[in-house]
Parts: structure tokens; C-alpha cells; sequence
């Protein structure tokens, strides 16, 4: 037996992107699985579980060794929480389609069962862990619809910015997850393993929450939306959900987490090699090491390994001990079973049933004031569904109902459009719901209705000016980002700027699995219409890695782009690579870029074509290719006559600059002067329109540390100056 070693309670696992496309100069490393770990519980509570589990599993295995046969089969209904942004269709980004749920399911059926196709026989000690899991077919009780059927066989969709919790951005960290996701979202826990898949950040694939420990409201087990079911990649076959399922079970890592090649470390398990630490990659043959030093060396197919999916086939008969014992005696493990059989058995359909199950618009933000609702209509019914008459509301005032008829076969959907409806500028809420179908009453109303769902209208953009240095929060209030692979995307860093102490960047010097991934950061809609020239500024700083004279050479690309209906369609208005896109003389180095000051470029485009737009969007995208780390800072939109600092200008002097509490306003000369301070929304904070003194004191010692503008007009000139004031 190995020495024990305590673990943490929640064991996260991420996936790190190393270096890896083999151009010249680069070491190709694969990606690799990382696992951490969080202070979810305490060492005394993690000792207790294992004194829970200790003897029950020397039970389990003495009845095995003298023949008996101890293990029971157990099937956990499971309910998969899909945690997307407002306005992803079913089946798009982090709204995932339902066919990578039942790919996850069986995944996990089979490598439990050992029935994995790729089961072999090179460890004599894989066993079949005899549990099932089974996708839940109505809610469970302590939810509102308790017995009713479910829309979504094993699915609760979460519209993100409806619920409360913001659209994922570049994703949600744990301890968001865990303090406001989970608790809002959980179904019960003696009664179903609950599973949120969403977006993650910095990369992890996901994180489980061991038995006995933690709260009710927090247990299951956490996906990454890239990496559920069958997706792309070495971590593309479902064995992602595997590991974590055997954290929820009660399993550890097979090397005992001790780090830096120790021995000493274990995962509790006798039959499972010692091994000095977690394999990477994708091995073959039988590997060795300071721990497992000879044949048959030590276990890198385990589930609980860190190696590639298609290098994982197998648990052990040692593990299935701790699961069994977990799933005979574990709190809210040890209930599972009981409900499998009522929640997940076939739902008797109804004949004339029929339900809203999701909305398609409106979501999100929208320009226009007037909306076009679209939402889907199931038919749940035995029936074909011919006609129902459809119900909704905005803000909860009821509209004309509409009449839908057509020929649905059951458990088919179709897209709906409704009636248009005039909206005013403000958050707003919409409903739907069917009644009538095939004109009697539904015989199943608890699927009526689609969840409340909420959209934002603006009439206009903020006024300008509009900055962002990246000095505070990231991502910055009002931004969104796109992260389509859920890897590497824009960050804030402190390494380099070109005013302040922040940037934002792209690390494509470490970002492997970049080539053709757009990541994108938009700035919030700004009205363009109450001026003349707009133009939107940037600094810029970028490197190659590789020789451009190259035969085949490389580049990263930097594109800016425009929307003007609130991100429903895109035009592009700058697009740079190469030799266009370095700032730097040499123009590439095959060390990680990190700017000097000297080494920023100041870019400006005119936004003239779209001057009357009152809502505009500014997209800033990077599109990788596995280069070098690229720079952005200093966003500034404004008027041709606006945002520059116009330092060549001496008839007025703003300072100081940071400034803590005051800012000092000199002038040359008093005539017809107006001073205006703007906070970085374009609020206005300060005004002063009969200036009198050369030399004019603001206080801002009420105010927020940030970005400030200080307008300053004089006679027919107009001065703008950006003032960061540090507390």
C-alpha cells in the first residue's frame, strides 16, 4: 500500500497550450493537462473522508479476493446545465447541440463499464466499474415543475445575461461558478450528479467536487464547453468528463499530486503503480520512472492520468473499490441510484401536447426600437401538431396572441416569427408561452412556457469622447470579447504600455493552437452622429517571430471592424500584417516581444463613412498564426477636433498629469473659456462656462481613480485632454 497523502476538495484541470506548430526556432511541446487545486475544504475534513472510505473499500476488496461478489450496479440520472450567452442559437458557441450531450453520455457509459472501445489488455487489473449514468427525463423534486417533463431530455439551458450572470466574455472563473452560478442553477443533489458546462477561463477544461465534502448546493462537476463530448484535439474524446466524474467519485490523480518527481505521493489506490508524475501527451509501450522503475512500468492509460483522450481506456479494479464504496455509503452519492429509475424512465406523451422552448430574438442588445420576436415551438404531443395559438408578452403586457398553423410530427421543432412590436430604449423582458393546441387545452401545461428572457435596447451610443487604457478591471465595463476556442484570448498585462502601466495582448508567442483563431475585444456603442469626423486611434505594438524574407514566411494579423446595428453584422475598416503590422526595426526576433516605449505606433482611422450612426461598435480582432505577442492600448474615439491631447496647443496647460485630488487648468489667456471634465462614459462631472482666472482649480477628490477629459474651449478652439487621476 502507498502512503497516503491528503488532496484538496475540488481538483481543477486545464489544458496549457504550450508551443507547438514547428517552424523554425520554436520547440514544439503539445499541449499539456494541468491540475490545480482550490481551498474548498479543510485538510481535517479531506482526512475524514478517507477515513470514511478506507475500511469500507478493505471490505469491498477481502469480499473480492475470497470470491464473493460485493459490487452493485448503479445508475446516476444526470442533468447537464448548458450555461450560454444571450443569443446563441441551440447548437451554436457555448449553446451546445444535444448530440454532444448524448456523445458525453455514452462516453462516459462506456468507459465506466469498460466497454470502450479501445479497451485492452495490457493492465490485468482493468476493471468494470459497474456504474451507468442516465440522462433524466422530468425535473426532480424541490424544482418549481417537480414530475413535470422535461423540454430537453437531460438538458436545462441557461440563457447567462437573462439569469443575472453576464455573457461569458473570456470566460467565468471558479469561484464565480461556485458563488453565484452553481447555487442559482443546481437541481437536487440526492437526486441527480449535476454537470454545468460553459466557458472557463484561462484555458481549464474543468473541475469536480469530491464526495464529502463542499455544499449541496456546489456538487458536481464543471465542464469546458470545448471540451464536452466529441469535439477536436487531444482532448476531443469525452475522457475530459471521465477524469472529472472519477474526482466527483471519489478518485485522485494516480501520482498522488506530491510534484517534482517524488515517490511519495498516492491516490490511495494499491493496484495503480506509483508513479513520480503526471504523462503528458500520448506514450507508448511501457514507460518507466524513478518510482516505477522496471516492466510493466507505471500507468499512463489510467482515466485519472493526464495523457491525451485516445491514450486513456481504463480504471482499475482498486478504483472501483472507492467508487462503489462512494456510491454504497457517500452522502448524496448513496441516494443516486433510487431515483434512476423514476427520472429517467420514458415520459408517457400526451397526445395533444405542445411548448415554447426557447427564444431566438429578441436577446441581447438591439439598436432599433422596434423588435421581431422569434421563438421555437415544439410539439410534444403523439398528435401532429396543426395549429396553437402562441402567447406573449413584453414586460408582462400581454400581446395579441398569434395563431400558428402548419403540420409538426412529434418531438419536432420549427423556428416561429412573431408579430413586430415598437419598444422603447431600456432593458426590457420578454415571454411566450401556447395554449390551445390543436385547439383543446394542452394535456402537459408545465412546458408551456419559455423562461423569461430579457434584451436591452439603446437608442444611442455613449458621447464621445470614449478612452481605454486598460488601467482598470479587464476586461474594461461595457466591453464583450470573443474567444471562439476557449484557449488563449486578449488579457490585461503590466509588462508593457504605452501610457499608464497597462495594455491589453495577445500572446501568440505561446499560443500553439492559434493559426486562423480570431479572438476579439468590442468596445461598447458610441454615437458617431453629433459631430463631424469621427475617427477611432490606437497605439500598436507588435513583432514577428519568424524572418518575413522568409520562402514561407509567417504572420499574426490585426483587424479593426465596425458595427452600426449592434454587432448583427461586421465591415472592416483596417487590416494589417507583417512588415505593415511591425513596429520595430529589426521588424522580427526570436525571443517573446515586450515593447520599449519607442517601439509603439500610433494608428488612426476614419469612421467618416459612418458619422450619422448613433450606435457604433468597434471590434478589435486578432488572427493568429503562432508568432509573437501583440500589443494594443490608449483606444481613443472621438472628433478629428477631440481626444488628441494637443500638446502643440500653449494656450492652455493641464496638470498635473497623473493627477491625485486637483487638477490645475493655465491659461495664456482669458477669452469666451469654458472648461468641461468628462468621466471615460462621457458624463459630464465638472462644467465652467464663464472662466474669469488664468489659473482654475478642479477638485477631484470625490471622484474615482481612472480616465478623465478636460475640454477646454477657447474663442473658436477646442482642446481636449485625457487626465488619469490615481488615488
Amino acid at each position: 500500500m502507498k502512503k497516503i497523502t491528503l488532496l484538496i476538495s475540488i481538483v481543477a484541470l486545464s489544458v496549457t497550450s504550450v508551443i507547438g506548430q514547428g517552424k523554425p526556432g520554436k520547440t514544439v511541446t503539445p499541449p499539456t493537462r494541468n491540475c490545480g487545486a482550490m481551498n474548498g475544504v479543510s485538510q481535517a475534513e479531506l482526512q475524514n473522508l478517507e477515513d470514511f472510505l478506507a475500511p469500507k473499500v478493505a471490505a469491498y476488496l477481502q469480499a473480492h479476493a475470497n470470491g464473493e461478489s460485493p459490487e452493485v450496479v448503479y445508475t446516476i440520472p444526470t442533468i447537464v446545465h448548458i450555461i450560454h450567452n444571450g443569443g446563441e442559437a441551440v447548437g451554436s458557441g457555448r449553446n451546445i447541440p444535444y448530440a454532444r450531450v448524448t456523445e458525453q453520455m455514452q462516453v462516459l457509459n462506456e468507459d465506466f463499464r469498460r466497454t470502450n472501445s479501445d479497451a485492452d489488455g495490457t493492465w490485468a487489473q482493468a476493471a468494470d466499474c459497474e456504474v451507468n449514468f442516465c440522462l433524466i427525463t422530468r425535473y426532480p423534486s424541490g424544482h418549481a415543475l417537480a414530475g413535470q417533463a422535461l423540454p430537453e431530455v437531460g438538458v436545462d439551458r441557461v440563457d447567462a445575461a437573462a439569469a443575472g450572470f453576464g455573457n461569458a466574455g473570456s470566460g467565468y472563473s471558479t469561484g464565480f461558478i461556485d458563488g453565484t452560478i452553481k447555487p442559482a442553477t443546481s437541481w437536487n443533489p440526492n437526486e441527480v450528479m449535476n454537470i454545468w458546462v460553459c466557458q472557463l477561463q484561462s484555458g481549464l477544461l474543468g473541475y469536480a467536487q469530491f464526495p464529502n465534502s463542499g455544499s449541496a448546493n456546489t456538487d458536481g462537476t464543471v465542464m469546458q464547453y470545448t471540451a464536452f463530448g466529441f469535439t477536436s484535439g487531444a482532448f476531443g474524446l469525452g475522457r475530459t468528463t471521465t477524469h472529472e466524474v472519477g474526482h466527483w467519485l471519489g478518485l485522485f490523480h494516480i501520482s498522488g499530486d506530491d510534484g517534482n518527481g517524488s515517490c511519495a505521493g498516492s491516490d490511495n489506490v494499491a493496484d495503480t503503480p506509483n508513479q513520480a508524475d503526471q504523462t503528458n501527451s500520448c506514450p507508448s509501450g511501457v514507460r518507466t520512472d524513478g518510482c516505477a522503475s522496471s516492466s510493466p512500468g507505471y500507468m499512463y492509460q489510467n482515466y485519472m492520468d493526464y495523457t491525451f483522450d485516445a491514450c486513456m481506456n481504463l480504471y482499475t479494479l482498486g478504483q472501483k473499490a472507492r467508487v462503489q464504496s462512494t456510491m454504497a455509503s457517500s452522502p448524496r452519492r448513496a441516494t443516486l441510484n433510487g431515483f434512476s429509475t423514476t427520472l429517467c424512465a420514458p415520459v408517457a406523451t400526451a397526445s395533444d401536447d405542445a411548448g415554447i422552448t426557447s427564444t431566438i430574438s429578441p436577446t441581447g442588445t438591439l439598436c432599433s426600437g422596434t423588435i421581431t420576436p422569434t421563438v421555437v415551438l415544439r410539439n410534444f404531443g403523439s398528435n401532429a401538431l396543426t395549429s396553437v395559438t402562441i402567447n406573449y408578452s413584453v414586460d408582462g403586457v400581454p400581446q395579441t396572441p398569434f395563431s400558428w398553423t402548419g403540420s409538426l410530427a412529434t418531438n419536432i421543432s420549427t423556428n416561429v416569427n412573431l408579430p413586430s412590436i415598437s419598444v422603447s430604449a431600456a432593458a426590457h423582458t420578454f415571454d411566450a408561452s401556447t395554449s390551445l393546441p390543436n385547439t383543446v387545452a394542452d394535456q402537459v401545461p408545465g412546458n408551456d412556457a419559455v423562461s423569461q428572457g430579457s434584451f436591452n435596447v439603446i437608442s444611442a451610443g455613449a458621447s464621445l469622447p470614449f478612452f481605454e487604457g486598460f488601467e482598470g478591471a479587464y476586461l474594461p465595463t461595457g466591453f464583450t470579447a470573443n474567444n471562439n476556442d476557449g484557449v488563449t484570448t486578449w488579457a490585461k498585462t503590466t509588462v508593457a504600455a504605452k501610457s499608464g502601466s497597462a495594455s491589453a495582448f495577445m500572446d501568440y508567442f505561446n499560443y500553439s493552437t492559434s493559426k486562423g483563431e480570431e479572438d476579439d475585444i468590442i468596445t461598447p456603442a458610441v454615437n458617431l452622429s453629433t459631430g463631424s469626423n469621427p475617427q477611432v486611434s490606437f497605439e500598436l505594438a507588435y513583432q514577428l517571430f519568424t524572418d518575413p524574407t522568409d520562402p514561407a514566411p509567417f504572420s499574426d494579423t490585426l483587424e479593426v471592424l465596425i458595427s452600426t446595428d449592434c454587432g448583427l453584422t461586421w465591415n472592416s475598416i483596417y487590416r494589417k500584417e507583417s512588415t505593415n503590422l511591425t513596429t520595430t526595426t529589426p521588424t522580427f526576433s526570436s525571443i517573446s516581444f515586450v515593447p520599449t516605449a519607442n517601439q509603439w505606433r500610433k494608428e488612426t482611422i476614419s469612421l467618416a463613412a459612418y458619422a450619422s450612426s448613433p450606435s457604433a461598435m468597434i471590434m478589435f480582432r486578432g488572427i493568429g498564426d503562432y508568432e509573437n505577442q501583440m500589443y494594443i492600448d490608449d483606444i481613443n474615439i472621438d472628433f478629428s477636433t477631440g481626444i488628441e491631447d494637443n500638446s502643440a496647443s500653449t494656450s492652455v496647460n493641464i496638470f498635473p498629469n497623473p493627477a491625485t485630488n486637483v487638477i490645475n487648468v493655465l491659461f495664456t489667456s482669458v477669452n469666451n473659456t469654458e472648461i468641461v471634465v468628462l468621466n471615460i462614459v462621457g458624463e459630464v462631472i465638472y462644467t465652467n462656462s464663464n472662466v474669469l482666472n488664468r489659473i482654475n482649480k478642479i477638485d477631484m477628490s470625490k471622484e474615482a481613480e481612472g480616465v478623465y477629459f478636460v475640454k477646454v474651449k477657447s474663442g473658436d478652439q477646442i482642446t481636449t485632454k485625457k487626465i488619469i487621476l490615481v488615488k
